[in-house]
């Protein structure tokens, strides 16, 4: 990821965008998160409506570091 530290004061956030038909899968978001270094900040977009659920939402607040996931549903919060 050294290509992201030249961005410098440019960089944000990294958005991974899941496919609109992309079904739940748990264990790979958890092999996807722990791939990524702490101090990255990361916006996950989940767009099947099927991920919209509390237990996927308490599966990635346990996540450790600055992770942020924004879904696609009316009212939903953004976790830290």
């Amino acid at each position: 990821m050294a290509f992201w530290h030249e961005l410098g004061n440019k960089r944000a956030v990294l958005l991974v965008q899941l496919a609109p038909d992309h079904a739940p899968d748990d264990d790979r978001v958890r092999y996807f998160l722990s791939l990524l270094p702490s101090w990255l900040r990361v916006a996950l977009e989940f767009r099947h409506p099927s991920w919209h659920h509390e237990d996927v939402f308490a599966m990635l607040e346990h996540h450790q570091g600055p992770t942020r996931v924004s879904p696609s549903r009316p009212g939903a919060q953004h976790l830290k």
